[in-house]
């Protein structure tokens, strides 16, 4: 038997979605900016000085950065 193939918008349309999001994150802010949020959109909850750990990061940086995506309603804190 022949298998039949049919296109998954939904998985087209996510895959659009989130890579438009991470595109806006890059050009609006900087390659740090959408290292945290990768990060943070990866472990959905992470405290400040683990998400400048894992990525890498000078902690002023990562703070002054998470901090403007924060200011612009892109993060909350918890």
């Amino acid at each position: 038997a022949e298998s039949a193939f049919f296109v998954r918008y939904e998985a087209i349309f996510q895959l659009a979605q989130h890579k438009e999001v991470e595109s806006i994150i890059f050009h609006r802010y900087d390659q740090l900016a959408l290292r945290l949020f990768r990060f943070i959109n990866i472990h959905r909850l992470a405290e400040e000085t683990q998400i400048a750990e894992e990525c890498v990061a000078p902690p002023q940086e990562a703070k002054a950065s998470l901090m403007t995506m924060y200011q612009h309603g892109l993060l909350n804190v918890v």
